[in-house]
């Protein structure tokens, strides 16, 4: 055979499997991104992808008066059906590991295409951090202000990725394999596998979380993207309503066995201190601390039965948890759980939640002391691998 003609047959069996490629990938759409062509079939499990490329989609598509941004803590712990969110025009845009920086430019975008009347922000600590160990799907996403978007429809069509995905909602849909109900307009629907150990959950995370919660540093740009959601949502006449996530009681107490509780107290001052200067109209909502709900017991060791009500782990709350803070945000429920922040009350409340520390850390001395262990030893393993040569987050 010529190499003239051999070239002509590769090059076009090579164009005729890239435009199959391309095409499944666009009739399947798992990131939901043409939705004017690709097949309705897969409309009912297109939203199982919660990534920030899938996210930006929704909030470009939608038309959206209310959106919720954060971490996964939020993305996990809204019940879509709750009352102020029975409206199909509320999204959930929460993402894994949520930087604030992040949140602000997914904020602006949003509110760039949707006509949003009201943004609840879940706060984290964590938001705040300087870090960028973990790296997500951010700059590939329509939230990035700098995308290419011939890269993007490249890597929608012809990457490994969109292919991967794509070829996994073809295998869902043979075997119907649906989301679970109440997964809709962002909200994430989470269960348990039977004969999980939420105990062995809480040491994993425990574990995976320590030694971050001991080095984090608050961040000067970090705080300047709250500053710009703030100044935004003053400007485009937004109501916006920030909380600060109910984690487990003993997930604060990693904070204090890593000695950070200090700057986790000076985070909320500067806050509330912005919050002041920059828009005085918007509540923060403060749902850490010691409160009943928070301090809910851990299933003992080798109980793999009981399930926490208001917990996954330490660091995920469940929808029944979601839904007392929703009641106590926005239907003025008598819950004892949480409290409106301020200048003018902070310290007062500081001093309530190391009192409400102090009481717990007596009644469970054995817990708080299986945490200090977990923290102990995850620092001790770090400064050991640093001192072979690894580099400190």
């Amino acid at each position: 055979m010529q190499p003239k003609r051999y070239c002509k047959i590769i090059l076009l069996l090579t164009l005729g499997a890239v435009s199959v490629v391309a095409l499944f990938n666009l009739l399947v759409d798992p990131l939901n991104a043409y939705p004017s062509v690709h097949l309705k079939t897969f409309d009912g499990l297109r939203g199982r992808q919660s990534g920030r490329v899938a996210r930006a989609e929704l909030a470009r598509r939608g038309d959206w008066g209310v959106a919720v941004f954060g971490t996964s803590r939020p993305k996990a712990g809204m019940p879509a059906d709750h009352l102020i969110f029975s409206t199909n025009r509320t999204c959930n845009l929460a993402v894994d590991a949520a930087r604030m920086s992040e949140a602000a430019a997914m904020f602006d975008y949003t509110r760039r295409h949707n006509p949003l009347r009201r943004v609840l922000l879940f706060l984290d600590f964590a938001m705040f951090r300087g870090s960028t160990f973990y790296r997500f799907d951010f700059d590939d996403s329509r939230f990035n202000p700098q995308l290419s978007l011939f890269e993007y429809h490249c890597k929608n069509l012809l990457g490994a990725d969109a292919t991967s995905h794509s070829y996994e909602l073809s295998l869902d849909l043979v075997q119907k394999n649906l989301p679970p109900e109440g997964s809709r307009n962002g909200f994430h629907v989470r269960s348990l596998r039977p004969g999980t150990s939420q105990r062995v959950l809480f040491d994993k995370s425990l574990r995976a979380l320590a030694f971050g919660y001991a080095s984090q540093r608050v961040a000067t740009n970090e705080m300047q993207g709250l500053r710009d959601v703030l100044a935004a949502a003053h400007e485009h006449h937004i109501e916006l309503v920030l909380a600060i996530n109910p984690v487990h009681a003993l997930d604060l107490e990693l904070l204090v066995a890593g000695d950070n509780w200090s700057r986790f107290e000076q985070w909320k001052r500067d806050t509330v201190a912005m919050i002041a200067r920059a828009a005085p109209e918007t509540l923060l909502w403060d749902f850490t601390g010691y409160w009943e709900p928070t301090t809910e017991a851990v299933p003992a060791p080798g109980d793999t039965t009981t399930r926490m009500k208001f917990y996954f782990e330490n660091s995920h709350y469940t929808p029944t948890m979601g839904a007392l803070i929703l009641d106590r945000m926005f239907l003025r429920a008598t819950n004892n759980f949480g409290a409106l922040i301020t200048v003018t009350n902070i310290e007062e409340h500081l001093q309530l939640i190391r009192e409400q520390r102090e009481a717990y850390a007596r009644d469970h001395a054995a817990d708080v002391q299986w945490v200090q262990r977990i923290s102990k030893q995850a620092l001790t393993a770090r400064k050991k691998n640093a001192d072979t040569g690894d580099e400190i987050e």
